[in-house]
């Protein structure tokens, strides 16, 4: 079982699990999160200055210190999404899902095969060719989790039809764009 299988596992399974977001783009910060005992750690290249080297370095170092990495991509179009589970990411949190529609999309975007994406068997993912091909398509979809964003009016109003979504591994909740998207500008003034 890989550090990545296990932390789907256990997401899908509802466990507690402690995860923070890393927005400063050095490897050594994964080392010190890691070992100070988080499940997992999510790299947020949404809001904060990752490039595919950058983020490329901050999984390396999860993987040396067995901690799963997320990494909240700024879209969901496929060279990111194909980039970042390539290079071993435990999944991608994707923002604004707003319609099952949209997430059945992206379920098929982590997935191999016909509509999903591409695959290359000397990725870390692939552990570098080491690992079977027939071995690999059967156990990737198991390492990889998809966790949509909710933070807009309709993503509210369709989340449980999104959660319902065979694929769809966790639901984030952005509170502070879900606030100022109903229009609460000043409530973490209020908070």
């Amino acid at each position: 079982m890989t550090v990545n299988s296990d932390f789907k596992k256990r997401l899908i399974a509802k466990d507690p699990l402690l995860g923070t977001f890393i927005k400063t783009p050095h490897p050594i910060i994964v080392e010190i999160m890691a070992n100070a005992g988080f499940d997992f750690l999510v790299v947020d290249a949404e809001h904060a200055p990752f490039d595919r080297s950058t983020i490329d370095m901050m999984l390396i170092a999860g993987r040396a210190e067995n901690c799963p990495i997320i990494v909240r991509v700024p879209n969901s179009t496929p060279d990111w999404v194909l980039n970042v589970l390539d290079a071993g990411a435990a999944g991608i949190m994707v923002p604004h899902v707003e319609t099952a529609s949209q997430a059945q999309s992206l379920v098929r975007s982590v997935t191999y095969g016909p509509g999903g994406r591409g695959f290359a068997g000397t990725s870390r993912a692939a552990d570098y060719a080491r690992r079977p091909l027939a071995e690999h398509l059967a156990t990737a979809r198991d390492e990889v989790s998809l966790i949509c964003q909710i933070e807009d009016p309709d993503g509210v109003v369709n989340h449980a039809d999104i959660a319902a979504v065979e694929g769809v591994d966790a639901l984030f909740i952005g509170r502070a764009d879900l606030a100022v998207s109903h229009g609460l500008n000043d409530f973490f003034a209020q908070v």
